[in-house]
């Protein structure tokens, strides 16, 4: 006689809709994390960026007498190498060597091979090659204490600023929707003039609602990356950033390299 087959028993509906309840529960509260663990590691990218372009900084003042580049443009001569991405460049990356006389280099590729420019958070990277902004803007301390706009910053000594630690030297550059800068990349511009825009060079560059904004105080979760002037860096929140007082040398003197820059070589 024959023993009867015991019968396979499925899952019902209800079984079947616990099960993905469950796993619909899991999904939910791993994806914040992974989106947090995401972030955070676009927070460490950035952060390596500005300590590789800090150790670009220190070489460069080791190599050109404490001089430090400031805002593009404002030295005549063109041996002094006053937009810092140009100023840097050559130190970040062995393939690029600067031209002698000239405030270039041998790359002309509108910094799309420059990846230590680049934040991975950087929302739009199609419009902008550099995600940076340095401090090119001079302030002056009035009687009161208060600080005073006092125009663009040149090239400068490094030594005459008494709290490196203290004042801004980089930080993120906003995804502003204004598009007047796409002439700076059309064929046949030089990467020098790009140089220009990754400046914070006047207060209008610190309102954010302005179509001169140069400044994104929200890159990261916990606020932006910013490098300081002796080259450490650290994530800053919003009321840090656009603190004007963050962003003064305490140096009040205008254009004290030209004298220096006229007799230099710096091949």
């Amino acid at each position: 006689m024959t023993k009867p087959k015991a019968s396979r028993r499925g899952f019902t509906l209800i079984e079947l809709l616990m099960v993905i309840a469950i796993i619909s529960l899991l999904i939910s509260i791993l994806l914040p994390a992974l989106s947090r663990a995401r972030e955070s590691g676009r927070t460490v990218v950035c952060l390596s960026n500005h300590r590789q372009i800090s150790h670009a900084q220190a070489t460069y003042l080791e190599m050109f007498d404490e001089w430090l580049p400031r805002e593009t443009g404002q030295m005549r001569n063109p041996q002094a190498f006053a937009p810092w991405p140009i100023a840097y460049r050559p130190l970040l990356d062995p393939a690029v060597h600067w031209i002698r006389d000239e405030a270039a280099t041998n790359m002309r590729d509108h910094y799309e091979d420059a990846p230590y420019f680049k934040c991975p958070a950087y929302p739009t990277p199609e419009w902008h090659q550099i995600h940076y902004a340095n401090n090119g803007i001079s302030f002056r301390e009035q009687d009161d204490r208060s600080i005073r706009y006092a125009g663009y910053k040149p090239i400068m000594k490094f030594t005459v600023i008494p709290n490196p630690s203290e004042v801004i030297s980089l930080t993120a550059f906003a995804d502003f929707e204004n598009r007047w800068w796409e002439q700076l990349y059309r064929p046949g511009r030089s990467n020098y003039s790009i140089a220009i825009l990754y400046d914070v060079r006047e207060p209008s560059n610190f309102a954010a609602d302005h179509a001169q904004r140069r400044l994104d105080t929200n890159r990261h979760p916990d606020g932006s990356n910013t490098m300081y002037m002796d080259g450490h860096a650290t994530t800053n929140r919003w009321n840090e950033i656009l603190d004007f007082r963050n962003w003064y040398d305490n140096d009040q003197r205008y254009n004290q390299g030209s004298a220096y820059w006229r007799a230099r070589d710096p091949t």
